[in-house]
Protein backbone atom coordinates (compact mmCIF):
# COMPACT_ATOMS: atom_id res chain seq x y z
CA UNK A 1 0.00 0.00 0.00
CA UNK A 2 1.02 3.56 -0.73
CA UNK A 3 2.00 5.68 2.29
CA UNK A 4 -0.58 8.33 3.18
CA UNK A 5 0.03 11.98 2.35
CA UNK A 6 0.24 12.72 6.08
CA UNK A 7 3.06 10.21 6.57
CA UNK A 8 4.87 11.51 3.48
CA UNK A 9 4.66 15.08 4.77
CA UNK A 10 5.77 13.90 8.23
CA UNK A 11 8.75 12.14 6.68
CA UNK A 12 9.66 15.25 4.67
CA UNK A 13 9.44 17.44 7.78
CA UNK A 14 11.53 14.97 9.81
CA UNK A 15 14.11 14.76 7.02
CA UNK A 16 14.28 18.56 6.73
CA UNK A 17 14.62 18.93 10.49
CA UNK A 18 17.44 16.37 10.42
CA UNK A 19 19.27 18.33 7.74
CA UNK A 20 18.83 21.54 9.74
CA UNK A 21 20.14 19.75 12.84
CA UNK A 22 23.19 18.63 10.87
CA UNK A 23 23.81 22.23 9.82
CA UNK A 24 23.48 23.56 13.37
CA UNK A 25 26.71 24.89 14.92
CA UNK A 26 26.80 22.13 17.53
CA UNK A 27 26.64 19.26 15.05
CA UNK A 28 28.40 20.88 12.10
CA UNK A 29 31.46 21.41 14.28
CA UNK A 30 31.71 17.61 14.66
CA UNK A 31 31.91 17.02 10.90
CA UNK A 32 35.67 17.79 10.67
CA UNK A 33 36.27 15.05 13.26
CA UNK A 34 34.34 12.60 11.10
CA UNK A 35 36.28 13.62 8.00
CA UNK A 36 39.55 13.46 9.93
CA UNK A 37 38.70 9.97 11.10
CA UNK A 38 37.92 8.88 7.56
CA UNK A 39 41.10 10.37 6.15
CA UNK A 40 43.08 8.81 9.01
CA UNK A 41 41.54 5.44 8.22
CA UNK A 42 42.82 5.76 4.67
CA UNK A 43 46.39 6.73 5.59
CA UNK A 44 48.93 4.23 6.85
CA UNK A 45 51.44 4.64 9.66
CA UNK A 46 54.01 5.94 7.21
CA UNK A 47 51.67 8.73 6.09
CA UNK A 48 51.14 7.20 2.65
CA UNK A 49 47.73 6.32 1.26
CA UNK A 50 47.02 2.89 2.71
CA UNK A 51 44.04 1.98 0.63
CA UNK A 52 41.83 2.77 -2.24
CA UNK A 53 38.78 4.94 -2.56
CA UNK A 54 36.82 1.74 -1.98
CA UNK A 55 38.41 1.43 1.46
CA UNK A 56 37.49 5.00 2.40
CA UNK A 57 33.91 4.39 1.25
CA UNK A 58 33.87 1.15 3.25
CA UNK A 59 34.96 3.01 6.38
CA UNK A 60 32.37 5.74 5.71
CA UNK A 61 29.61 3.16 5.31
CA UNK A 62 30.74 1.36 8.48
CA UNK A 63 30.70 4.68 10.34
CA UNK A 64 27.18 5.43 9.06
CA UNK A 65 26.07 1.90 9.99
CA UNK A 66 27.22 2.45 13.59
CA UNK A 67 25.67 5.92 13.61
CA UNK A 68 22.38 4.60 12.24
CA UNK A 69 22.29 1.64 14.62
CA UNK A 70 22.14 4.02 17.58
CA UNK A 71 19.22 6.02 16.20
CA UNK A 72 17.30 3.00 14.89
CA UNK A 73 17.69 1.28 18.26
CA UNK A 74 16.62 4.46 20.03
CA UNK A 75 13.57 4.86 17.80
CA UNK A 76 12.55 1.20 18.06
CA UNK A 77 12.95 1.16 21.82
CA UNK A 78 10.90 4.33 22.25
CA UNK A 79 8.03 2.72 20.31
CA UNK A 80 8.28 -0.44 22.38
CA UNK A 81 8.56 1.43 25.66
CA UNK A 82 5.63 3.65 24.63
CA UNK A 83 3.55 0.56 23.98
CA UNK A 84 4.52 -1.18 27.22
CA UNK A 85 4.15 1.81 29.51
CA UNK A 86 1.08 3.57 28.13
CA UNK A 87 -1.04 2.29 31.04
CA UNK A 88 1.25 3.95 33.60
CA UNK A 89 1.72 7.26 31.80
CA UNK A 90 0.67 9.44 34.75
CA UNK A 91 3.09 7.71 37.11
CA UNK A 92 5.90 7.88 34.55
CA UNK A 93 5.28 11.59 34.01
CA UNK A 94 5.43 12.19 37.76
CA UNK A 95 8.66 10.21 38.11
CA UNK A 96 10.09 12.03 35.09
CA UNK A 97 9.16 15.38 36.62
CA UNK A 98 10.86 14.50 39.90
CA UNK A 99 13.94 13.27 38.04
CA UNK A 100 14.04 16.48 36.01
CA UNK A 101 13.88 18.61 39.18
CA UNK A 102 16.62 16.54 40.87
CA UNK A 103 18.89 16.82 37.81
CA UNK A 104 18.18 20.56 37.65
CA UNK A 105 19.17 20.94 41.30
CA UNK A 106 22.36 19.00 40.58
CA UNK A 107 23.12 21.23 37.59
CA UNK A 108 22.63 24.30 39.79
CA UNK A 109 25.01 22.72 42.36
CA UNK A 110 22.32 22.83 45.03
CA UNK A 111 22.68 19.08 45.54
CA UNK A 112 25.57 16.79 44.68
CA UNK A 113 25.14 13.47 42.89
CA UNK A 114 28.76 12.22 42.60
CA UNK A 115 28.31 9.62 39.86
CA UNK A 116 26.95 12.33 37.53
CA UNK A 117 30.26 14.19 37.79
CA UNK A 118 32.29 11.30 36.39
CA UNK A 119 33.84 11.34 32.95
CA UNK A 120 34.51 8.16 31.05
CA UNK A 121 37.36 8.22 28.57
CA UNK A 122 38.82 5.58 26.34
CA UNK A 123 42.55 5.03 26.49
CA UNK A 124 43.51 5.29 22.83
CA UNK A 125 46.95 3.78 23.48
CA UNK A 126 45.29 0.45 24.33
CA UNK A 127 43.36 0.45 21.08
CA UNK A 128 46.47 0.81 18.96
CA UNK A 129 46.49 1.87 15.36
CA UNK A 130 43.93 -0.68 14.19
CA UNK A 131 41.46 1.06 11.95
CA UNK A 132 39.30 -1.80 10.80
CA UNK A 133 35.71 -1.56 9.67
CA UNK A 134 34.51 -2.53 13.15
CA UNK A 135 36.40 0.44 14.63
CA UNK A 136 34.72 2.69 12.06
CA UNK A 137 31.31 1.29 13.00
CA UNK A 138 32.08 1.68 16.72
CA UNK A 139 33.25 5.27 16.12
CA UNK A 140 29.99 6.02 14.31
CA UNK A 141 28.00 4.67 17.23
CA UNK A 142 30.01 6.71 19.71
CA UNK A 143 29.66 9.79 17.50
CA UNK A 144 25.87 9.31 17.41
CA UNK A 145 25.55 8.66 21.14
CA UNK A 146 27.70 11.70 21.91
CA UNK A 147 25.88 13.91 19.42
CA UNK A 148 22.36 12.93 20.46
CA UNK A 149 21.98 15.85 22.92
CA UNK A 150 22.73 18.31 20.10
CA UNK A 151 19.76 17.12 18.08
CA UNK A 152 17.60 16.54 21.16
CA UNK A 153 14.78 18.93 20.29
CA UNK A 154 14.20 17.56 16.83
CA UNK A 155 14.82 13.96 17.87
CA UNK A 156 12.40 14.25 20.78
CA UNK A 157 9.65 15.56 18.49
CA UNK A 158 10.16 12.74 16.02
CA UNK A 159 10.28 10.06 18.72
CA UNK A 160 7.19 11.45 20.47
CA UNK A 161 5.31 11.30 17.20
CA UNK A 162 6.33 7.68 16.68
CA UNK A 163 5.97 6.42 20.25
CA UNK A 164 2.15 5.91 20.25
CA UNK A 165 2.32 3.73 17.12
CA UNK A 166 3.72 0.79 19.14
CA UNK A 167 5.49 -0.47 16.03
CA UNK A 168 8.88 0.16 14.59
CA UNK A 169 7.52 0.79 11.10
CA UNK A 170 4.89 3.38 11.79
Amino acid sequence: PMPSLTSQIGFAIAFGAGVLSLLSPCVLSLVPGFLGYLSGAAVGQDGELAGSRRMVIGHALSFVLGFSAIFVTLGASVGLIGYLLVRNMTLIQQIGGILLVVLGLHTLHLINIPFLDRTLQMDATKVGNQRGMFCSMLSGGIFAAGGTPFVGGVLTGILQRGAPSATVGG
